[in-house]
């Protein structure tokens, strides 16, 4: 078997069933994209109650000037309900929607996650 490319990620990653989105950017369209992407995945079941969840994924956003136009950047954590010390972060280069932003974020965590 090869070797992996990347340390294994924490256990408490590894055994996670269960996902929170905590949007803290005050954009709706950034909590409906992760939704879609995470169901999509279908790696963890997104629930409803952050004391349910096994992690928590957390959204912050502000937007940043590229060339002279206003872009958004997100930046997206991952902490577990017990620890608010980030087991992933990833922040997206700025892109031109939000969905972008956030689809992102999300394909950096599944590569992390599946050790890619």
């Amino acid at each position: 078997m090869p070797a992996s490319k990347h340390a294994p990620v924490p256990e408490a990653v590894a055994h996670a069933k269960t996902v929170y989105i905590l949007n803290q950017t005050g954009i709706q369209k950034i909590e409906d994209q992760a939704y879609g992407d995470l169901e999509k995945w279908g790696h963890f079941k997104v629930v409803s109650d952050r004391k349910s969840a096994d992690l928590i994924i957390h959204f912050v956003a502000r937007d940043v000037l590229l060339e002279g136009t206003s872009k958004p950047e997100v930046s997206m954590f991952v902490t577990t309900s017990a620890f608010d010390d980030p087991l992933y972060q990833d922040t997206s280069r700025p892109h031109f929607t939000w969905a972008a932003v956030v689809k992102s974020n999300i394909d950096s965590f599944r590569k992390w996650v599946e050790g890619k």
